[in-house]
């Protein structure tokens, strides 16, 4: 290309292909000029996370380019079952809307779906701001049925029907047409800058495939296979969120309970010490799985009603998604609050700290400000969560970027083929290969025959140490999970294959695969 001199505008008479170098090239240069204006506006902490974030994209940039292998027989056995579902959906949905009185919709259509809510069933019109062209207009997408669905259960079948449509038939696009044409991979992109926590973010490549690779669920994950002589090995923060809050707040009691191995039954422990409790976890276990209320164990309140809490859900709220009478989470939440009172004391300091300051920062220097009124308990919600969900993603990251610099300082022979046609596979035998991050999950594909040595490696390596100062040092454990599939072993699995999905897993420990 010949050097070509910009004075203010661009010249013309250039050809296609030097056109767009030009503007290529400007773009680069107007960044270049932003840099150091930019630079001057970061603080002490925003210029922390803002280093920690040069490392993060080169996480980001090495999933994005290298996806998840599909087994494409077990895809086929999932878009056959996934066209059943639409299907079925679908006729339920028209049934509904005949027993009504009122037309076959289509459930995407922007019309259909508000004139069937919102005209024929007369439920309050829900709003939303289209950021494109600056105006409002009803909204039907799935934050609004799903708004719908809670506060008018009369509609739930309609929500539940469409819900059911869209997913059915978005996943099915998804993997019919949404792989990579020559690897067959499905390729995601992943961004440092797409939430407000910090945490990152998925979605469709810039090509328009993939999807939100950190929102599938097990049974859509059964079509990821690790190919032959590799396995899935994936790493998941204990108990992550909890252990923050525990350090956040500072509450000893809490923090002992989730650094003893079962949190929810400690918690049941405290909360109602008058059970038969024994001594012996595997029995206390048993204990703490005694009825509580219907359906419910006193283990599921603590797990359910513990995390609504210590999120600031009023007991109203936790009523309604628990399904239980108000008095009883009532009750719940004034033994808890009891029982781990720093919590409370966070909460009281977290909303004191948001109506006069009106930012937040964490122990890892993330700072954010809340542009929300500083008296509504939404913002106060929001504030509250943010902390340990943030501390909790950048640990996370902080332990991803550790395993690429072990990688690039200890293994320079390691080489991963990124490109049109080349193989998208780790080729030496003690390399592990980063494809994904779910927020407080890491997830690898390793040789088998490495598995031991890499495991016990990563695991020391993902390890990340906060320190709280007179509250301790926040170390929090990882999960070991391995198996030839990106899944839980599920109960029925798609068509006929015998591999193994994801099981607990220690290093050393011996394993038996059906196909290496």
């Amino acid at each position: 290309m010949p050097y070509i001199d910009v004075q203010g505008e661009i010249p013309t008479g250039l050809d296609a292909y030097t056109n767009y170098q030009v503007y290529n090239t400007l773009d680069s240069a107007v960044t270049a000029q932003l840099l150091p204006v930019m630079r001057g506006e970061l603080n002490s902490n925003t210029a922390v996370v803002y280093r920690r974030e040069l490392n993060v994209l080169a996480l980001c940039l090495e999933m994005s380019s290298k996806g998840f292998p599909v087994d494409q027989f077990c895809l086929a056995d999932l878009l056959f079952q996934l066209e059943k579902d639409s299907k079925r959906a679908l006729h339920i949905l028209h049934r509904l809307c005949e027993a009504s009185g009122f037309r076959a919709i289509n459930p995407r259509s922007p019309k259909d779906v508000p004139d069937l809510f919102y005209v024929h069933l007369r439920v309050p019109e829900i709003w939303e701001h289209d950021r494109k062209t600056g105006t409002r207009k009803l909204s039907a997408d799935i934050k609004a049925l799903e708004k719908i669905r809670t506060n008018y259960p009369s509609c739930a079948p309609f929500v539940n029907a469409i819900i059911s449509y869209r997913e059915s038939s978005k996943m099915a696009s998804v993997f019919a047409r949404g792989l990579e044409p020559k690897t067959g991979n499905l390729r995601c992109n992943y961004s440092p800058s797409g939430t407000e926590t910090g945490r990152l973010s998925s979605q469709q490549n810039p090509y328009g495939r993939g999807t939100n690779g950190q929102n599938l669920t097990d049974r859509i994950r059964q079509v990821i296979a690790a190919p032959k002589g590799f396995a899935i090995l994936n790493f998941d923060l204990k108990t992550a969120e909890s252990v923050a809050v525990g350090y956040i707040s500072g509450d000893r009691n809490y923090i002992d309970a989730c650094e003893g191995g079962d949190l929810h039954t400690a918690v049941c422990k405290l909360v109602w010490p008058q059970l038969s409790w024994t001594g012996d976890r595997k029995a206390d276990k048993v204990v703490a799985e005694s009825p509580f209320y219907r359906h419910f164990s006193h283990r599921d309140q603590a797990k359910r009603g513990g995390h609504g809490t210590n999120y600031y859900g009023t007991a109203r709220t936790l009523a309604g998604i628990l399904n239980v009478p108000l008095a009883v989470v009532q009750n719940f939440q004034d033994l808890y609050l009891g029982a781990f009172p720093g919590i409370g004391e966070w909460h009281i300091e977290t909303i004191r700290r948001i109506m006069q300051e009106g930012t937040i920062v964490t122990q890892l220097k993330r700072e954010r400000r809340f542009w929300g009124r500083a008296d509504d308990a939404a913002t106060h919600r929001e504030a509250i969560a943010f902390e340990p969900q943030s501390l909790v993603g950048d640990i996370m990251n902080e332990g991803l970027i550790n395993v690429q610099m072990w990688i690039k300082s200890q293994l320079p022979e390691a080489k991963m083929a990124i490109g049109r046609g080349r193989q998208l596979l780790p080729f030496n035998p003690r390399v592990p290969d980063l494809r994904a991050q779910v927020h407080d999950a890491g997830v690898f594909i390793v040789p088998i025959d490495g598995l031991a040595e890499i495991s016990v490696k990563l695991g020391k390596l993902l390890e990340y140490p906060v320190d709280f100062g007179s509250k301790g040092v926040m170390l929090i454990k990882n999960d070991v999970m391995v198996g030839k599939r990106w899944c839980k072993q599920p109960k029925k699995p798609l068509g006929h294959w015998r591999d193994e999905g994801l099981a607990d897993y220690t290093p050393g420990q011996e394993l038996h695969w059906s196909d290496k």
